[in-house]
């Protein structure tokens, strides 16, 4: 509930799904490029190491993504690139992973972009 209450794309973002082989993903998105949540689960009993492609043209390249289960000051956990994601995801979890956009002085490289 909290997480829901935390994330406004978890409350009323859209739904797509992202092409994955062996994990279960998907993108939840609003009109804020920045609120996007990407979820990755991972049925199996060994941890998954990932490419996959996110079908969402705002977010940019070199944009850092956090796990929103993880504590608020953790560290990035990936890395978002060309409109790819390498993730790993270890066995039997799901992570929720979020753009954080990098500190450039006061300069917003989303400020443009919904």
């Amino acid at each position: 509930v909290t997480l829901r209450k935390e994330h406004r794309a978890l409350r009323i973002g859209n739904f797509r799904t992202i092409e994955s082989e062996r994990l279960i993903a998907f993108e939840r998105y609003t009109d804020r490029t920045l609120d996007t949540v990407m979820v990755f689960a991972n049925p199996s009993k060994s941890a998954i190491t990932e490419q996959v492609m996110v079908a969402n043209s705002n977010l940019m390249d070199d944009t850092s993504l956090i796990n929103v289960f993880a504590a608020k000051d953790a560290k990035p956990v990936a890395g978002f690139g060309a409109g790819i994601v390498t993730v790993t995801v270890p066995p039997e979890t799901v992570i929720a992973l979020k753009p954080v956009e990098r500190d450039l002085g006061g300069y917003s490289r989303y400020k443009r972009v919904p």
